[in-house]
């Protein structure tokens, strides 16, 4: 079993999550089975997308850990943001994705440093945002949200994360 927990950072952050059986012949094969699974859409300033984030991650890390497996075989996925030089940034709103990667990801280590002693810390896994082109999947794995294209960039992520710890 694998859990993955996919967010498309931004004004609007996407989040996906689901737990896979990723030994299962192929991907459409590990969608139709998977279980825990959910997506939302999250607005609002940094620090409060940062917030809703990490309880989301921390309670589906928790699920995972407690009824299914250890806590290495979570992964947590975020997409990369990478301002390309001669890039019109689009003011605060165009490096929104760093944002509130970063934000969320400061959150959650200071929120680990409190509790080292007991906790596993996940590594981020930090994903191109050329995995957009699995969206024409999304429909076949069952996962397309219809008019919340943060939503589907997250599960695009899901899937290519799951794509790659099934080979």
């Amino acid at each position: 079993m694998r859990g993955i927990f996919a967010i498309d950072p931004g004004v609007s952050t996407g989040a996906a999550w689901a737990v896979f059986n990723n030994e299962a012949p192929l991907a459409v094969d590990a969608f139709r089975t998977m279980t825990n699974q959910g997506s939302t859409t999250i607005k609002g300033d940094e620090l409060s997308q940062a917030k809703e984030l990490f309880n989301l991650w921390q309670g589906f890390k928790q699920i995972c850990v407690r009824q299914f497996m250890e806590p290495a075989w979570v992964d947590l996925v975020v997409e990369d943001f990478i301002l390309l030089p001669g890039q019109h940034a689009g003011g605060k709103d165009g490096v929104a994705p760093a944002r509130v990667a970063w934000a969320f990801e400061g959150y959650r280590q200071g929120r680990c440093d409190r509790w080292r002693t007991q906790k596993h810390m996940t590594p981020i896994i930090w994903q191109q945002p050329s995995m957009m082109k699995y969206e024409r999947q999304l429909k076949n794995w069952g996962v397309w949200v219809r008019g919340r294209q943060h939503e589907r960039s997250a599960w695009c992520h899901v899937g290519a994360r799951l794509m790659k710890v099934m080979k």
